[in-house]
């Protein structure tokens, strides 16, 4: 019984727990729009509190944490938004100890591309099959990717799709932003969307890089992307498309995608 008590405390203590009933868990399925939403939110932040400080791949985290890698026993210093913590995790019950949750989604016919051409160019997890192999891989595939928002979709306080993300992004974060409560002017939320979209994003890559950028990724690899929807339209066979039908037809009509 000690033993066991020593344990809880230990997995209590650790940094990389200590979520808090007032947090916001952002999760998502990874290349699905979790960076873009957390700069949008970030920048809102330094805009509201900071005196307009940039944004960038190395002080993201201090904004907005990600679990299991930053310190959430740390307080919380902002006023304008409660803490929202980024998880690229499914869900299991240690993020119940917060009781609001974001999910960000995207059409699983582009997440299988951006998500494929991603491991292809991770150092640490290479995956050496062709499309073909990897949407259909137990591991990294679309099983997973569809189990992954089965098991949010039901907790989800707001649902973001990444197409509206690209398309209409102020209505998105002006209902999540009023949702809290939160006081804002127009042009304060225009600016940190602004301050965030993809071609801005892709200059601080490219001047300041990105923690762990050469260890973890093959040289010339970029992490913000052309941040394009409906790329499935050219890139599949007839044969796949007709896979991504069949395995995920549901879930694309469910949330408003086209067959």
């Amino acid at each position: 019984m000690k033993v066991i008590s020593t344990l809880k405390n230990i997995i209590k203590g650790s940094p990389y727990r200590g979520l808090k009933k007032e947090d916001i868990v952002l999760a998502s399925f990874p290349k699905t729009g979790n960076t873009f939403t957390r700069f949008v939110l970030a920048n809102f932040i330094a805009i509201k509190e900071r005196a307009g400080e940039e944004v960038n791949f190395y002080n993201l985290g201090n904004l907005l944490p990600e679990f299991g890698k930053d310190d959430l026993r740390l307080d919380w210093q902002q006023k304008v938004l409660p803490r929202v913590v980024k998880t690229h995790e499914a869900h299991r019950n240690d993020f119940d100890e917060a009781e609001r949750f974001l999910y960000v989604m995207r059409d699983p016919r582009d997440t299988m591309i951006s998500y494929f051409k991603y491991l292809q160019a991770n150092k640490k997890v290479q995956f050496s099959g062709d499309i073909d192999a990897f949407m259909r891989d137990p591991k990294y595939g679309l099983e997973v990717y569809l189990d992954h928002i089965a098991s949010w979709k039901s907790k989800a306080n707001w649902v973001f799709r990444y197409e509206d993300l690209m398309s209409k992004p102020y209505p998105l974060f002006a209902q999540f932003l009023n949702d809290l409560g939160c006081e804002f002017e127009p042009e304060e939320l225009e600016e940190a969307i602004s301050r965030s979209q993809p071609d801005r994003m892709r200059k601080v890559e490219s001047a300041q890089g990105r923690p762990a950028q050469d260890k973890n990724f093959k040289e010339g690899y970029v992490f913000v992307r052309n941040a394009s929807t409906e790329q499935w339209k050219d890139f599949y066979s007839a044969e796949q498309l007709q896979f991504f039908k069949e395995k995920c037809g549901e879930t694309l009509g469910e949330f408003k995608y086209t067959l």
